[in-house]
């Protein structure tokens, strides 16, 4: 029943633009449901239907009303795409909404899943670039993406940040994108020291109490707490699902706990 269908996508915000008016937009909506209905094999997809539905009320035209006797019918499928805040906001309210779609919920990949996806798409980035990824590389931009960079879900952010490091790498000079390769431009652009601790990275880990000891006096029992952590946290000996450290500074005024926090 599937086979032989053609995907087309819908941009409703675009059509509005490029028509104005309501008379102007239920007119191409209707002329475009039409020809979709008695092409007979087509599935359309509609990215953002919240946005659809309110673009569409801005010039007083009721986006669902007018495409309902087209969506309910059998010879056209429709796939509609929203996030959790419009859905909770336009969709889910909305009781002929309800009763034209089944609600799907799509959740993030996991690792194991985003690696996978990763290997499909890494041939078509290669192909473009020249340039090529060890599997190592594309397992260690799924960790780096999911576990530090917090806008957005996966796997898009591993797709968009494998996107960046070859990017990155071709104007290195490389022709082949290694875990440490990845390491290097993540460095770069989180701010976040990757891979093995340089010679001055280390000095500064195993040297970490006196350096805080500069800024604070006594407090060593606080100093070395957080020293620990922090060689813990760098040399990854730590849940990867909690913060690095959690501490409650406790004392009266003028110990260091807020010198403490600051060093």
């Amino acid at each position: 029943y599937h086979e032989y269908k053609r995907m087309v996508r819908l941009d409703v915000d675009s059509i509005i633009a490029s028509t104005k008016t309501k008379g102007m937009f239920e007119e191409k909506m209707l002329l475009m449901l039409k020809e979709a209905t008695e092409a007979g094999n087509i599935i359309l997809v509609l990215e953002d239907v919240p946005s659809a539905i309110s673009s569409a009320l801005n010039i007083g035209s009721d986006f669902i009303a007018l495409s309902e006797p087209a969506f309910s019918g059998a010879k056209l499928q429709v796939i509609a795409l929203a996030d959790p805040g419009g859905y909770h906001k336009i969709l889910d309210p909305n009781g002929k909404v309800q009763a034209l779609f089944s609600k799907i919920d799509v959740n993030e990949t996991d690792e194991k899943e985003t690696i996978l996806i990763l290997e499909e798409i890494a041939p078509m980035l290669e192909y473009h670039s020249r340039m090529y990824f060890t599997y190592q590389s594309l397992g260690r931009i799924t960790e780096i993406a999911s576990r530090f960079i917090q806008r957005g879900a996966m796997p898009e952010i591993a797709v968009n940040l494998a996107d960046e490091v070859l990017t990155w790498a071709r104007g290195q000079g490389k022709d082949m994108i290694g875990s440490g390769d990845v390491d290097e431009f993540a460095s770069q652009k989180l701010k976040i020291p990757f891979g093995e601790a340089a010679k001055e990275e280390k000095e500064t880990l195993l040297d970490l109490e006196s350096l805080l000891h500069k800024r604070i006096i006594n407090q060593e029992e606080a100093i070395k707490t957080i020293s620990d952590t922090m060689r813990r946290a760098r040399a990854g000996i730590r849940s990867q699902k909690r913060p690095i450290g959690s501490f409650l500074f406790l004392g009266p005024t003028g110990v260091g706990k807020t010198e403490s926090a600051k060093a």
